[in-house]
């Protein structure tokens, strides 16, 4: 039998995800801006939690954190949106793995601090893959910062 080309888009989807989930991403070798990253150690603030009030229409991205949620939407997008979905609850993932984190609830923000979930992405814990050699710090804080954005209230 000869070798077919898989066209099947579940599949070419779920092939792209895994790789985004085991850490197969390019590193990006820009440089920051001249901006000096600050570490946070403090929750989201008060900005962070406001929601738009138009339906259907994304709240404003804060800088946070010493980090552009905007930029970090996309940093998000390529190693962490396989998992821990689009939205960030991880529900799509949840039967294959259960202890996977719910980025959206108040919980989890109130849980970690920036620093420790930055912590978190450079090293990885149990499934999750450590990101540190595929993400700058720059990035890694920018991710902190979107994901603060995602926090839903409860």
């Amino acid at each position: 039998m000869s070798s077919q080309i898989v066209r099947n888009p579940a599949v070419i989807v779920f092939s792209i995800a895994l790789l985004s989930a085991l850490g197969c991403q390019k590193k990006d070798t820009k440089q920051p801006s001249s901006v000096p990253v600050k570490a946070a150690t403090q929750p989201a603030p008060a900005a962070a939690k406001a929601k738009s009030g138009t339906a259907g229409t994304q709240p404003a991205a804060v800088a946070h954190a010493g980090g552009d949620a905007e930029k970090g939407k996309s940093h998000y997008m390529r190693a962490c949106a396989a998992c821990h979905g689009l939205d960030g609850s991880g529900a799509q993932m949840r039967t294959m793995l259960p202890k996977i984190g719910n980025l959206t609830l108040a919980s989890t923000h109130a849980r970690h601090t920036d620093a420790g979930m930055a912590n978190l992405i450079k090293k990885g814990r149990g499934k999750m893959p450590a990101l540190g050699k595929s993400l700058t710090e720059h990035q890694i804080t920018q991710i902190v910062a979107y994901v603060r954005t995602l926090k839903k209230a409860e």
